[in-house]
């Protein structure tokens, strides 16, 4: 195992980001200013009730009248042995996957907040502030695009998401709108930088969001999902270099991204991808299809990269503990999980071969093993076949098992 600083996986210096970007000052501050006018607004009340203190599974939590504070962290900590044709990889090896610590909290049914930082990467994650009544959300979120996007890392089925989430927009800064419509939800975002972007605010090009999702089966031991969504991103002028590529479904330093497109000059970029779910007592499936169309600077040529998967998985004791959140349209953080075994597997493929581009097509198969000790501490083990086609190097094989050990609250 070679030796690396703390923050190799950040592409910038540790002592450039936090609390110096050019919109993380005056975003967050204004949010937990926000936050903090709430909390003094309610120790004032003199008609609320006492103030609480208690912690265990869900964080470090306070309460006073209607006012609530949650304080957690998630830690994942990585082990890997790996075999490769021809990328060079070593052979074992071991880090941090996740240090993160949040603050959360509400006022009332009104008012939300959160706010995420990860020691790991040297960078903000979540930083929002949200108004129920009006279903708003401003600050810096995840883009609504696809399902397993929206879910936390803590509650992944495996140790790393499909390489379609990977290739999916991540968190920007932006306003969102989600009312739940019927026995769905309907999303529309408008976002810009993400808080941690060297590139200046201003210059960052608007991405437009929306996402549609629908549960006509909503019971307690079985839920049906389906969804769609859909991002738009336009360069103008600015022409932007754009590079997709994905790792083997395990994510190190050592771990190289094994297909990828290089350098494209893009005019426009667009995202669009299709989702269901199900969920019927131990048994839970998922599937997912994402495409990516970019348009070059010239307006010559137009490449479509595309990636899917399809995963079950499966509680031993046949009990029901995924649940599902109709306001978000999301499974939701397992239930009751102490002391329990799941079994999974997972079958998914990205192909970055369009036109001139030959940068490779990559098809996984993953097998996974999780021990909910409770809640807050989890092991999983995986193994991970990979079969790349005009890869980096040609064609090979990779065979991967990667073990994690969590602990969140």
């Amino acid at each position: 195992m070679k030796t690396k600083p703390s923050s190799s996986r950040s592409s910038t210096p540790a002592t450039a980001i936090p609390f110096s970007g050019r919109i993380f000052n005056p975003l967050c501050s204004s949010l937990f200013i926000s936050c903090f006018l709430i909390g003094v607004a309610s120790a004032n009340n003199e008609a609320q009730d006492s103030s609480h203190f208690s912690y265990g599974e869900k964080g470090i939590q306070f309460q006073h009248g209607d006012f609530k504070l949650t304080l957690g962290a998630l830690l994942q900590y990585d082990w890997y042995s790996a075999r490769g044709d021809r990328t060079v990889i070593p052979a074992n090896g071991n880090d941090w996957r996740d240090q993160r610590v949040f603050i959360s909290g509400s006022y009332g049914t009104n008012w939300n907040f959160k706010y995420n930082y990860d020691f790991n990467s040297i960078s903000h994650k979540d930083a929002w502030l949200q108004f129920n009544p009006w279903k708003l959300t401003l600050g810096q979120f995840k883009s609504p695009i696809g399902l397993e996007n929206q879910h936390s890392s803590r509650f992944w089925t495996f140790n790393e998401p499909s390489m379609l989430t990977t290739l999916a927009p991540q968190r920007s800064v932006g306003i969102m709108w989600q009312p739940q419509v019927g026995e769905g939800t309907f999303t529309a975002a408008i976002q810009k930088a993400n808080i941690n972007d060297e590139v200046s605010y201003s210059k960052q090009p608007i991405r437009t969001s929306t996402r549609l999702t629908w549960a006509p089966v909503q019971e307690p031991a079985e839920t049906l999902h389906l969804g769609a969504s859909l991002q738009w991103v336009d360069f103008n002028d600015d022409r932007r270099t754009v590079s997709l590529g994905v790792h083997p479904e395990a994510k190190n330093e050592d771990i190289p991204k094994l297909v990828r497109t290089g350098k494209i000059k893009a005019e426009s970029k667009q995202v669009g991808g299709l989702e269901s779910g199900y969920v019927n007592g131990p048994i839970a499936l998922r599937g997912e299809y994402l495409v990516t169309r970019l348009r070059d600077e010239n307006l010559s040529d137009t490449y479509y990269f595309q990636s899917a998967y399809l995963q079950a998985s499966y509680f031993l004791d046949g009990e029901t503990y995924i649940t599902y959140n109709p306001a978000k349209g999301v499974f939701s953080k397992p239930s009751n999980v102490n002391q329990r075994w799941e079994l999974a597997a997972r079958s998914s493929w990205t192909d970055l071969e369009e036109s001139t581009i030959k940068r490779g097509k990559m098809t996984n198969y993953t097998l996974g093993l999780s021990y909910y000790y409770n809640l807050n501490l989890r092991f999983t083990l995986n193994y991970i076949h990979g079969d790349i086609e005009d890869g980096k190097k040609g064609d090979e094989k990779i065979n991967l098992v990667t073990f994690r050990t969590q602990l969140a609250f």
